[in-house]
């Protein structure tokens, strides 16, 4: 390519990207006057040159031809472009000129039909063939009619819209002139360009110069078009906007003089517009000398100002802009005072009137705190003494009497909670707190507080994890918690059968921030809520209707609290609800994402086999197999579990929870059954809390057993075990050693018992029924006297684990009981679990009928000795196996990976006890005061902590002789607690 050739294809190039550029441009500025036509002629320059570049650089004559053919579409498009322009941009807006634009857009595109048709017809060109002009290879052709038509047209066309715009000068303002100047140098350009072309002896054989004309006028017409923009605006408009306006407008000079005000300026100045130009501003404006140097620094100034007009005082804001002549230069400034003295007077006010409001609200916060605070510490005395005259000898009419005063109490205890979290919050007192925590066990947490309560209604307590949610986030983890228990207790209490369900899915992340946005539902088949109440729900006092608050009760609050803490964590929370089929709770919140869950190497390429009729379960099972890369069958309907079970497809291990009725039952419960037998794979097997046996089936064929609904962690632990023993527990090192589902083929097989576990405390009562299940049994669990003497009419069992220290029947009495009910063959072995450390106890324990009394806290050495010792009376073991060696873990640790679960809801316990002690202890309820020492005794030595263990033991020795102790003793017992708890003071 030779330099001329190059210089001209840089040229072409150049003004095709420009052309492109501001067509592009005019479409973003559509408001501005005759910009769309403007886009219109710049798009068919940009394709003129951009075609006709290539054909000047073509060689063959047919590539040539195709893009001669090509330019012609931007051709035909720029006389378009720039009537529609003209016509627009003078104002040329009739009926005939519309009709004028649509004839030339219909002429210009048969034109160019013609054009692409020409091999057909030749009447545009014929002999087309290659010339040399100059340095550059030309398409050379014999133009016939339909070129000079063409040429004709598009000239007349634009001396048309030449002489337009030349008129239109002659009839505008000065202002409008400089524009039209702009337009006419632009457009005259390629039109001159053209007609000496059309001139020239040979038109059709030349280099196109008027793409050199375009190049030179684009940015011509561009700047005619934008950069004067606003003087469409400013000459028509000035008395509707300048002059009508309640700010001061003054334009000054680079001297600093006044050329231009309007009417609110000369009353601000105190001078008319006649007087006024020409003088400098600091004449009629002082306060504008103090800041002309920041002034003149800086294009855009603004300053808010004090100033005296006589007697009275002002304050004002004042803005400045440097204003620029159409070639770039300064040309003085713009200068806008804006009067605020009423708005700062207002402003003044509502601080004044926010300030107060907030100190009402402080007070009234502070009130409600104290209030409950006073309410709270006799309440709790009417619920201790009420628990302690349950403990006396009532006729029946008289202890549904009291009990029925402890329920309404608790109720509204509850209540008096509820108003003080509430009044926390308004009070802005509750801090979040940024921890890590693991999403799975907050859930679990949250569903075991509630799951009792659905369990004695029934109902079916499910939740389910979007695998693509992490494992571990950043947040507040007990305030998530407690939306989520005040959420799904609500579903349980407005439910009367069906289900409630718990589901957890990513709603979105944000990479750049590490943020993952998790969307909480929580589903039930309850009463559901009228659509009038839907808005007013999360209100505070507010609830579904007055039927409702009366059936149910509740303050009104828990709502409200839950939609407080929402937002303060980011969130938002709404529900959905069709009356009579239930309602659907939904919150948003971000956390910081931290960690995936961990793999694990035990599961990969294992199978897991779930059966279950319910499909809540069994989406509850897929989803714990897909977050633990496990692949899992899960067959749908008894017919297609039959074909699983009899089609000989091999798995590593089962999960089942057996929920047919029915004919469905007879044709899958043996299958099942015989199933078990014949496939030595490890089985688990789910239940209902409170459930004993399912459908009258054996549960020993099950290598473990584990209530619904079941936790991911726990499920997790159990199936590592069944899988590879020796494996897991290497694998875990210094962690805590996983549940001894081994242990079944060497202890319970050879001490097989039937055991009951009987406490009040749901902790207590847990840490040992955890410990029976380690060591392979079923046991079952009763919260007091009255529910184990229903199991043992309706059981036989071995042995029987009962607190002494329980509300209504106590252990003692329980123990009577047991030994005057039951026949002498039924009679089971009695080890009373005790926290009392004095010697008449064990004398009581054994005057009751118990055999043993083992002290609390019970590790899992002294239980196997109990178990040891209980199986061998009972069945005659075998006497060559040893007696477990005591070890020196922890009873957390004994207790697996449940121990840390534990350890955090004993320290729960422990802060509940605490204020519950400081009530009690203020009210001088000494029974109260020793129940909750002897409560917290038994926590702290599960704990390990021996030392508050102690204290404890000495509070309550104080109780036992009648006495509290002084207020310096109990300042010192709660500092203790404060360093080894720090939140629970």
């Amino acid at each position: 390519m030779n330099a001329q050739l190059a210089v001209y294809v840089v040229i072409l190039n150049f003004a095709a990207v420009l052309s492109f550029t501001l067509a592009a441009y005019s479409n973003l500025r559509k408001t501005v006057p005759a910009a769309r036509p403007f886009g219109v002629l710049s798009a068919g320059i940009g394709l003129y040159t951009l075609f006709y570049m290539f054909e000047i650089i073509s060689i063959p004559l047919s590539i040539k031809e195709v893009f001669f053919t090509l330019k012609y579409i931007g051709i035909t498009m720029m006389p378009v472009g720039f009537l529609w322009f003209t016509l627009e941009y003078t104002g040329w807006k009739s009926r005939l000129t519309r009709y004028g634009l649509i004839f030339t857009a219909a002429f210009c595109g048969v034109f160019w039909l013609v054009v692409a048709t020409n091999p057909w017809h030749e009447g545009f060109y014929t002999n087309a063939s290659l010339e040399i002009y100059q340095s550059f290879v030309v398409m050379g052709f014999q133009p016939r009619a339909g070129y000079y038509v063409f040429v004709i047209y598009i000239t007349l066309l634009a001396l048309v819209c030449f002489g337009l715009l030349v008129a239109y000068f002659f009839r505008t303002s000065l202002h409008r002139r400089q524009q039209v100047v702009i337009l006419l140098t632009g457009a005259i350009l390629p039109l001159g360009a053209a007609i000496y072309i059309l001139l020239s002896s040979t038109p059709w054989r030349n280099v196109h110069l008027t793409s050199l004309a375009f190049a030179l006028s684009v940015p011509l017409l561009s700047l005619g078009v934008f950069r004067y923009r606003m003087l469409d605006v400013v000459p028509e408009v000035r008395t509707l906007i300048l002059e009508s306006m309640d700010d001061s407008v003054i334009v000054i000079n680079r001297q600093q003089r006044i050329i231009d005000l309007n009417p609110a300026a000369e009353r601000f100045l105190g001078v008319s517009i006649r007087e006024a130009i020409g003088v400098p501003l600091k004449v009629f404006f002082p306060e504008w000398e103090s800041i002309t140097g920041q002034l003149f620094k800086n294009e855009r100034y603004e300053q808010e100002l004090e100033i005296a007009r006589g007697d009275e005082k002002k304050i004002i804001r004042l803005s400045s802009w440097q204003m620029s002549t159409w070639w770039g230069g300064a040309a003085g400034r713009l200068v806008l005072i804006h009067d605020i003295s009423e708005f700062r007077q207002m402003e003044q006010h509502l601080l004044q009137a926010k300030e107060a409001a907030e100190a009402a609200t402080r007070a009234k916060s502070l009130f409600l705190a104290h209030m409950s605070h006073e309410i709270r510490t006799p309440i709790n005395a009417v619920l201790g003494m009420t628990n302690l005259l349950l403990n006396t000898r009532l006729e029946e009419e008289q202890t549904e009497y009291v009990q029925a005063i402890r329920t309404a109490g608790s109720t509204l205890l509850t209540v008096i909670n509820e108003v003080l979290d509430y009044s926390k919050i308004e009070a802005g007192r509750v801090e979040l707190q940024e921890e890590e925590f693991d999403l799975e066990t907050c859930l679990e947490d949250a569903l075991e507080m509630v799951a009792p309560q659905a369990a004695s209604r029934g109902l079916k307590l499910t939740y389910w994890i979007d695998p693509l949610v992490y494992c571990r986030l950043s947040g507040d983890e007990g305030r998530v918690r407690q939306i989520l228990i005040n959420l799904l207790a609500n579903a349980v209490k407005f439910t009367e059968s069906g289900s409630v369900k718990l589901e957890v899915e990513k709603h979105g992340e944000n990479a750049a921030e590490n943020r993952l946005w998790v969307h909480f539902r929580v589903a039930d088949t309850g009463i559901g809520i009228a659509p009038e109440r839907l808005p007013l729900l999360f209100e505070e006092f507010s609830q579904a209707d007055k039927d409702v608050s009366h059936r149910f009760g509740g303050s009104g609050l828990g709502l409200a609290i839950c939609r407080r803490l929402v937002e303060a964590m980011g969130g938002k929370i709404w529900a959905e609800s069709q009356p009579g089929k239930g309602s659907t709770f939904h919150f948003i919140i971000p956390f910081s994402c931290k960690s995936t869950i961990s793999p694990i190497p035990q599961f990969e390429g294992k199978r897991m086999l779930i059966l279950t009729a319910d499909a809540d379960t069994r989406r509850m099972l897929e989803s714990f197999a897909a977050r633990r890369k496990l692949e899992a069958i899960s067959p749908r309907g008894h017919e297609q579990v039959l074909s699983v079970l009899s089609g000989g497809e091999q798995f590593d291990f089962g999960v089942m929870e057996l929920h047919w009725q029915g004919e469905e039952d007879q044709q899958v419960i043996p299958h099942l059954w015989q199933y078990l037998s014949r496939s030595g794979v490890p089985w688990v097997l789910l239940k209902p809390i409170g459930s004993r046996k399912d459908g009258g089936k054996d549960e020993a064929q099950f290598a473990a057993v584990l209530h619904t609904p079941v936790k991911f962690s726990q499920l997790t632990s159990v199936l590592e075990t069944l899988l590879h023993p020796e494996q897991s527990k290497a694998s875990r090192g210094a962690r805590f050693s996983p549940p001894a589902v081994v242990q079944k083929g060497e202890f319970s097989r050879c001490y097989p018992l039937k055991v009951l576990v009987v406490d009040d405390n749901a902790l207590n009562r847990k840490v040992v029924l955890l410990f029976l299940q380690q060591l392979g049994y079923s046991p079952t669990g009763a919260s007091s006297g009255e529910e184990a003497l229903q199991w043992l009419q309706k059981e036989e069992f071995d042995l029987v684990l009962l607190d002494v220290q329980m509300p209504g029947v106590d252990g003692l009495e329980t123990a009577r009981r047991i030994r005057s009910i039951l026949p002498k063959e039924r009679q089971p072995v009695l080890i009373a679990l005790t926290a009392f450390t004095f010697d008449d106890v064990h004398q009581q324990v054994l005057e009751a009928g118990m055999d043993e009394c083992v002290y609390k806290p019970l590790s899992l050495d002294q239980l196997k000795k109990v178990l040891l010792r209980v199986a061998r009376q009972r069945h005659g073991g075998d006497e060559a196996v040893p007696e477990p060696p005591v070890r020196s873990t922890t009873i957390l640790q004994e207790l697996g990976e449940e121990g840390e679960e534990i350890g955090s809801l004993f320290r729960e316990e422990i802060v509940r006890n605490l204020m519950r002690l400081d009530f009690a202890w203020q009210a001088g309820v000494i029974e109260e005061v020793g129940e909750i020492a002897h409560s917290l005794k038994s926590a702290c030595a599960f704990l390990g902590d021996r030392e508050n263990a102690q204290l404890c033991g000495m509070l309550e020795r104080h109780t036992r002789s009648g006495q509290l102790p002084s207020r310096e003793w109990m300042m010192e017992f709660y500092q203790h607690f404060k360093e080894h708890y720090p939140k629970t003071m």
